[in-house]
């Protein structure tokens, strides 16, 4: 009954008869379009989405390209390097300096956590 109600306001709003559906006289905007069939494809279908490439790198970073036993004690390495010169993957030395207490010591410079070669000599010594 209330459907009654509405279009007859409508249409009395209009002038008469309406125009378009029913739809776009209550709603106020076009009528839905009607569902596609299972399995039946448009024109209008999007094409498939590419996956982004992974920036990260996980698993083990390949052997140094520097001789490590020709560095001086008092040199700087990256977590990757010390990774590499271990063989061992990044995110397992970063999640050393969570471990109070562990055996290769780092210090940060610059926002950047840096290792010296003399401390990772050391690492090697009592690892093994």
């Amino acid at each position: 009954m209330p459907d009654v109600v509405i279009d007859a306001m409508v249409s009395k709003t209009i002038g008469g008869e309406l125009p378009f559906g029913r739809s776009e006289a209550v709603a106020g905007g076009p009528a839905p379009a009607p569902n596609k069939q299972v399995g039946e494809q448009g024109n209008d279908a999007a094409p498939p989405r590419r996956k982004k490439k992974r920036v990260r790198k996980y698993g083990v970073v390949p052997p140094p390209t520097f001789d490590f036993d020709r560095l001086p004690d008092s040199a700087w390495l990256r977590t990757s390097e010390v990774a590499a010169v271990l063989r061992k993957a990044k995110g397992t030395v970063a999640s050393w300096r969570y471990r109070p207490g562990h055996a290769l010591r780092w210090e940060m410079v610059n926002k950047t956590p840096l290792y010296r070669v003399g401390a990772l000599r050391y690492y090697i010594a009592i690892e093994k």
